[in-house]
């Protein structure tokens, strides 16, 4: 019953007014028209417009619509999952970077690619291990990821030390494989943390301790060296009763190791106060 009716008379919801003269742009230039267009309820639609011809001329036009709205779910949803990566990628500062079963790379954020060598992380797409500048670097991490691929072990948080330019510095790595939908291991992803501050800061800490645990075994024998003489002091005086110069050298005696052992115990005394924070007073009470 709609044949031989004007199409300026039906009515329709699609969100384009200016249908009929794509309409009639179509049929005068005979070029066809396409558009993406949304109807009240938020579905998608295809629109094409191209001329029908009829014997070499433009006889009319055709129009057709396309629901895609689903296809255009899929395409945001995967749009926003690669927007989310790429900000992960773009924002972290650790090194990360995603091989394939082959060993090429697929993708590496910034600090990743200068670890390799390169400019930027595109420059990594497509590339073996013996294809970028720093070789070793590549093939050294291409043996770690190939433990990967076979077993499909995951390594988390694994210490490895590298040196850069003479320099040792140490990261913490996590290595995992990918799988598709069917488990199948397709590659791996590996994940660099820097920790070379908190490893020295270990170091230090353990260089401290064993200074400090050297300092304790060498006062512990300094402060036995002024006891025996005491002693020794103490029973002769205690036999030199009736001998006032022996008692006197005695006395001295015992005064002067007393005075050595104080010394010590002050210099315990304030090695406690160092591990206690308090340095900066004890260096203030000496004038220091």
């Amino acid at each position: 019953h709609d044949v031989g009716r004007p199409i300026e008379t039906f009515a329709y919801k699609l969100d384009h007014p200016e249908l009929v003269d794509d309409l009639k742009q179509v049929l005068a230039t005979a070029a066809a028209v396409e558009r993406e267009l949304r109807d009240p309820r938020g579905k998608t639609y295809f629109l094409r417009i191209f001329p029908y011809r009829a014997q070499g001329t433009v006889d009319g036009v055709v129009l057709t619509l396309i629901d895609v709205s689903s296809l255009r779910a899929t395409e945001n949803a995967l749009f926003h999952e690669r927007y989310l990566l790429e900000s992960l990628l773009a924002n972290v500062p650790d090194a990360i970077y995603f091989k394939d079963r082959e060993g090429r790379f697929i993708r590496a954020n910034e600090p990743m690619a200068r670890r390799l060598g390169l400019k930027a992380p595109g420059d990594v797409r497509g590339r073996t291990a013996s294809e970028l500048p720093d070789r070793d670097v590549a093939l050294a991490l291409h043996q770690q990821d190939e433990h990967v691929l076979r077993t499909g072990q995951t390594q988390n948080y694994g210490l490895e030390e590298r040196t850069v330019g003479g320099e040792r510095r140490w990261d913490l790595v996590t290595r995992f494989a990918l799988r598709d939908a069917d488990d199948q291991i397709v590659g791996t992803t590996v994940i660099f943390r820097d920790v070379t501050d908190q490893q020295r800061a270990e170091e230090n800490i353990r260089e401290a301790v064993r200074r400090r645990d050297q300092f304790l075994a060498m006062l512990s024998h300094e402060l036995r060296n002024p006891l025996a003489p005491i002693r020794v002091a103490f029973d002769v005086a205690r036999l030199a009763k009736n001998d006032p110069a022996q008692l006197a050298s005695s006395l001295t005696m015992m005064d002067r190791q007393l005075q050595l052992l104080v010394r010590l115990v002050d210099d315990l005394f304030d090695l406690s106060r160092i591990s206690q924070g308090k340095l900066i007073e004890l260096m203030e009470e000496r004038g220091l």
